[in-house]
């Protein structure tokens, strides 16, 4: 299963990490150089190369930003899992604060709640667009001098989009988190987006998306299989967008965007790192208190009709190297069905936890039908997402042998979830909980996404006990979910050309690029 841990592969590079257990990398002199940590509550395991580059979730630099699985367990009764602390400015924009004073740093980061699912009908991609073009200028603070100056004090900056939220982050030494309050609330006051500014930036995410999608082999079974699962809701169009409509983009569709969503109401603020929390809130008052008061919006997204039956997508292409089987079916997320979320997050810890799981254990190892297998399941959604196995069958095994391997082994899986296994997935889950506290950045990513995607804070405090409170009956309820759901079943692999391929591929699972 995976978590979502995030690695920047666009503007600011690092290199990912091997483990979502990277969520505890510990904080060092060059805190500046740190990846942006990724949320606790997706699963992933790293297995199997999940295919989608600019697909999922988009950002300025037109990197990757790659999720990972990370889960983790129960805490001592009714403890916290950050202790966070929470208040909203008379103008309604919500500040979090974490104190973590392992090392003299903060990290900043501003959530709007708006994504590309709040992408007006036929401008798919405008929310990524509007990310790129809040780093423009404002008449106190021109094109370049965001960046300049957080670079100046010693930190770093970036941005992402995904479906249902757009995030700007920094991390900089304590003593500078007032410039950047100053440097992020003049922005959202002040920005300016005329033709001379967004015209140029329109053709840097055109050519970031024929980068990013038309450059991936793996890219046309990924849209389709988006496309097939949500034919009506917006999680079925890219985060990039449609280049056709993406051509069309003016600055007054960025205009009436911001406009829309870029105000208090709508923003989370989340503060972690080396500060107190009055100290915090008094700041936040200063410079975000004077934003103009808005209403808060509510979301109102078109939602697909029942799915039924089966879809079967075959692709092939000459740029792939390797067969891949994906299969997929709609799931719950914590809105829609807060029980089972929970239940499917466990139960894809005892299926997919590691190498010696349930389904690794038998499709690669015992049956010799696999060579890389994937679970991915992510809760962490404003509307209902999917539930998707991704597996590399072994030279010489068919695809429909692998999927038929798979089924099976689903449909028999009820005695994999004994008492033993159960507890093992949890010890692993609760290990990791309690490593993602070292983190700055990781908690804030945490915390915010939850809160974009109308999770409580108390309910993100309280994941390790409901995830420990997790009973043997929902679990199995869950594996009768995986099993009775109607699904979409994608496969992709080279043609009769494949030699012709130029270089090696390389593989990123779905997760915000920035």
């Amino acid at each position: 299963m995976r978590q979502s841990f995030r690695v920047s592969l666009g503007r600011k590079t690092n290199p990912p990490p091997a483990k979502a257990k990277r969520l505890a990398e510990p904080l060092n002199a060059s805190f500046c150089n740190l990846p942006l940590p990724p949320p606790l509550f997706e699963l992933r395991r790293t297995g199997c190369p999940r295919p989608s580059v600019a697909l999922a979730k988009e950002g300025k630099g037109g990197g990757i930003i790659i999720l990972f699985l990370l889960i983790f367990i129960s805490f001592p009764a009714q403890a916290a899992l950050f202790n966070a602390q929470s208040q909203t400015l008379e103008n309604g924009l919500q500040v979090v604060v974490i104190e973590n004073h392992r090392a003299p740093i903060v990290a900043h980061m501003l959530w709007v709640k708006a994504g590309s699912a709040d992408d007006p009908y036929g401008k798919s991609g405008l929310a990524h667009y509007l990310e790129h073009l809040m780093f423009k200028g404002t008449p106190k603070y021109p094109q370049g001098e965001y960046s300049r100056r957080i670079a100046e004090v010693g930190g770093n900056e970036n941005a992402f989009t995904s479906t249902d939220y757009t995030a700007f982050h920094a991390m900089v030494a304590r003593q500078h988190l007032p410039l950047v309050m100053e440097l992020e609330s003049d922005r959202l006051a002040n920005l300016i987006i005329d033709e001379a500014k967004a015209k140029p930036e329109l053709a840097v995410i055109l050519d970031e998306r024929r980068q990013r999608v038309d450059n991936d082999p793996y890219s046309p079974l990924t849209l389709q299989m988006s496309a097939a699962l949500f034919p009506h809701h917006p999680y079925g169009i890219p985060v990039i967008g449609w280049q056709e409509e993406m051509e069309s983009f003016t600055p007054q569709d960025a205009q009436a965007f911001h406009a829309r969503w870029y105000h208090p109401a709508n923003i989370v603020l989340v503060i972690s790192g080396d500060v107190k929390a009055d100290e915090v809130f008094a700041m936040a008052r200063k410079y975000y208190g004077p934003l103009a008061a808005t209403p808060a919006i509510t979301r109102k997204r078109v939602q697909d009709p029942a799915f039924t039956g089966e879809v079967h997508l075959r692709v092939k292409s000459p740029q792939v190297r390797e067969r891949m089987l994906e299969y997929s079916l709609r799931a719950p997320n914590y809105r829609s069905n807060n029980a089972m979320a929970y239940a499917l997050q466990v139960l894809g810890e005892v299926l997919d936890g590691s190498e010696a799981a349930y389904l690794p254990k038998t499709l690669i190892q015992e049956k010799k039908l696999l060579s890389r297998l994937d679970v991915s399941y992510d809760p962490d959604s404003y509307d209902p997402n999917s539930l998707s196995f991704s597996v590399v069958p072994k030279e010489g095994v068919s695809f429909e042998a692998a999927l038929a391997g798979l089924q099976e082994a689903l449909r028999v899986a009820a005695p994999a979830l004994t008492p033993e296994a159960i507890t093992r997935a949890k010890t692993s889950l609760r290990r990791a909980a309690l490593l993602s506290r070292d983190s700055v950045m990781g908690p804030a990513y945490v915390i915010g996404e939850g809160l974009c995607t109308a999770r409580s804070l108390e309910e993100t405090e309280a994941w390790p006990e409901r995830i420990a409170s997790v009973t043997l009956e929902q679990l199995q309820k869950a594996l009768v979910l995986i099993n009775d759901s109607p699904h979409i079943t994608g496969s992709i692999e080279p043609s009769e050309n494949a030699g012709k391929a130029e270089a090696p591929v390389t593989f990123h699972p779905q997760g915000p690029i920035q």
